[in-house]
């Protein structure tokens, strides 16, 4: 613990001391302030500030003035500073997760300061948070690449979707039935007996990495939910002794932007996903199909766990989340992108090497899950629940409990299942393809699309000081945005 003492400076303003250390002048502490302001060097224009440690905030004013435009967030090492934080937009503290409440877009043109003599004075708190904020920033960086990539592969995907979509359900929430998510970590493999023993008595969900495994041990869910748009995620849905040909009586909630085969679409009946922020909406409802909204999240899990926590108020039962990379296979078998990659095993390139590839370079993503698991609390971490054959799991998921399937069996709730009814649709298909292409000829004119389509263009944009490259960079968006449209139209 720091000790904080308040003092007043010789001009009468206050001043402060952390461990006998001044953070501020002990003469003159708001022109120390402005000539700390002054002194900042920018070449961009940041749409926020985040300082670390401001103390009294004598700095914020000075911020305002020179950055007119900007939010201010200032981080503070303690809380005896919080009297003077109503100059902050918002205010952190070195716990808190700045990725995930500021979000990519931001901290990719967000200015990240310090005040000076709070480095000196919280040395160890300034080095563990500015290695938080270069994390944060270079997670966002991925992100936005990621996204700059995916980004009209998941547009073409949700047209795609509203085009091809035949038999659309609509679900509604009843009671206090139990849910169990089936993901497709090692220790699922420890439940399917359990499953197969306990599967009359709750709604069960399959991720598509964990339909084989069930299928194949003659389990059928309630759902199969799916919401990556990878190449990867489709796979999952087509494999040996699923045939999708012909209607096989699965019911699936897939994401509009995500991939799967086509005829999926076509002969099975499925639940819409859409975010809140997706474009996809935009085409569903030109298609007069509604939709269920769902979470984005890094990972599969995440959203299939809001999304179960909306249907019911009973529990949710994770099986195979094991948030870690292990010795050997990283997915309960069978595994259908492991039946399609051991194919192509041989003697220079082997089984032992591909798998080891894996575990540790899945390493990094996973511990991204985990935590974000971990940081959840109220409702969430109070309902849902890690449940195995007592598995000994590398890694606990912070307040959510790990249970074991006797733990199931005495506190199990037989509540009404969630209700799944057929919903309508207009039965002429070129009627709605018409809709869609009006609703995408209306998007690709709007900034949301742009903003959607090329997330780093409008970011280099937005941080731009030069009206030349400011110029310059819109027609750059204008031109890609007429490709994609002539792009996108070839699906129809």
């Amino acid at each position: 613990m720091h000790s904080v003492e308040f003092l007043q400076a010789v001009n009468g303003e206050e001043t402060s001391s952390v461990d006998g250390k001044f953070l501020h002048s002990k003469y003159n502490p708001l022109r120390e302030a402005q000539t700390f302001v002054s002194s900042i060097q920018c070449t961009y224009k940041p749409s926020s500030i985040l300082i670390l440690e401001p103390g009294l905030s004598y700095c914020g004013r000075f911020l305002k003035e020179r950055f007119p435009d900007a939010k201010l967030y200032a981080l503070h090492y303690t809380k005896d500073f919080l009297k003077n934080d109503s100059v902050w937009d918002r205010v952190f503290f070195p716990d808190s997760d700045i990725f995930f409440s500021l979000g990519e877009e931001e901290l990719c043109s967000c200015l990240t300061l310090s005040w000076p003599p709070s480095d000196k004075i919280f040395t160890e708190e300034s080095s563990i948070v500015w290695k938080n904020v270069k994390e944060a920033v270079l997670k966002a960086r991925d992100v936005l690449y990621t996204r700059s990539y995916f980004s009209k592969r998941w547009l073409k995907n949700s047209i795609i979707f509203a085009a091809r979509i035949k038999n659309p359900l609509v679900i509604k929430k009843r009671g206090k039935c139990d849910i169990i998510i089936a993901a497709s970590g090692p220790s699922l493999k420890s439940s399917i007996p359990f499953i197969k023993k306990f599967r009359e008595s709750f709604f069960l969900i399959s991720l598509s990495s964990a339909l084989m495994p069930l299928v194949k041990n003659g389990i059928m869910p309630d759902l199969v939910l799916s919401s990556d748009g990878g190449y990867w995620a489709k796979r999952h849905l087509d494999f040996a002794g699923l045939n999708l040909s012909e209607p096989t009586g699965l019911k699936f909630a897939l994401c509009c932007e995500g991939a799967f085969p086509a005829r999926i679409l076509e002969k099975n009946q499925v639940l819409p996903l859409a975010y809140p922020d997706s474009l996809g909406r935009n085409f569903l409802e030109a298609a007069g199909i509604k939709d269920f909204e769902a979470q984005r999240n890094g990972t599969v899990s995440g959203t299939a766990a809001i999304f179960a926590l909306n249907l019911t108020e009973g529990n949710v039962y994770f099986c195979g989340l094991d948030q870690a990379a292990t010795k050997g296979f990283q997915h309960c078998q069978p595994n259908a992108l492991e039946e399609l990659n051991c194919a192509k095993d041989f003697r220079l390139s082997t089984k032992e090497s591909r798998t080891s590839s894996s575990r540790f370079n899945s390493d990094g993503s996973l511990k991204i899950y985990r935590e974000w698991f971990s940081s959840q609390g109220g409702d969430f971490s109070t309902r849902v629940k890690r449940l195995s054959d007592n598995y000994d799991f590398a890694f606990g998921l912070g307040k959510i409990q790990d249970v074991n399937w006797q733990y199931f069996e005495q506190k199990q709730c037989r509540g009404d299942f969630p209700l799944i009814e057929k919903a309508e649709i207009d039965g002429k298909a070129a009627r709605r393809n018409e809709k869609i292409k009006e609703c995408l000829d209306s998007l690709c004119e709007s900034q949301a699309v742009q903003k959607e389509l090329f997330p780093l263009e409008k970011i280099l944009y937005g941080r731009s000081l030069d009206e030349y490259k400011k110029a310059k960079i819109l027609n750059e968006i204008s031109k890609k945005t007429r490709d994609f449209l002539r792009q996108a139209k070839r699906i129809f």
